[in-house]
């Protein structure tokens, strides 16, 4: 290894082990940092007689997802299995009517967040309708989606974020997937 590299990047999770195939690909020299002892950021999977995903586990947007073709690349079980989110469920302790009642006024806000696209940025929990007994599931939903509480999301960002609702998961772990991916471009952990 040369003491020099033209790109330095700074974290080994699918965004930087994707910039670090992007540039092997064009040739480019460059270097991989990882502070952890792993590859894969939050993808992380636990292999004990089957595969866990510990951090996120699905290929959102899958069908326009770049880490799809990877997988396939690499020889991965792709479950194209709807996931449970996308369908009533009897086995929660919310009644159905209660889990449509959700669904909608979950779209409306979306709804809200899309038109307020023109309008001055501002926290997207001022979208919530006031007084909502779903507020606070919505609020969940966000840390799932942004990573933290509307509160702390710009609006317009999150009117950007692009979902094709088409959602799967590699059986074989979407951690190991990513990490495995990273074993092409040069890496220091």
């Amino acid at each position: 290894m040369t003491d020099t590299v033209d790109v330095l990047i700074i974290g080994g999770g699918s965004a930087g082990i994707g910039a670090g195939l992007r540039l092997a690909s064009a040739g480019v020299d460059h270097l991989i940092v990882e502070a952890r002892p792993r590859l894969g950021g939050r993808g992380w999977t636990i292999e004990d007689g089957h595969s866990l995903d510990m951090g996120c586990g699905w290929l959102h947007s899958a069908d326009e997802n770049p880490w799809t073709d990877i997988a396939a690349v690499q020889g991965r079980t792709i479950d194209r299995t709807p996931p449970p989110w996308t369908r009533p469920s009897t086995t929660i302790d919310i009644p159905l009517e209660d889990q449509a009642d959700f669904g909608r006024e979950m779209n409306d806000f979306y709804d809200r967040l899309h038109a307020a696209k023109d309008e001055p940025d501002r926290p997207a929990s001022s979208l919530l309708k006031p007084g909502s007994r779903w507020n606070t599931l919505i609020n969940a939903v966000s840390t799932y989606i942004n990573g933290t509480e509307l509160d702390r999301v710009s609006m317009h960002d999150f009117a950007l974020y692009h979902d094709t609702e088409v959602n799967w998961r590699i059986k074989e772990g979407y951690g190991a997937m990513i990490a495995a991916a990273g074993e092409g471009p040069r890496t220091l952990l």
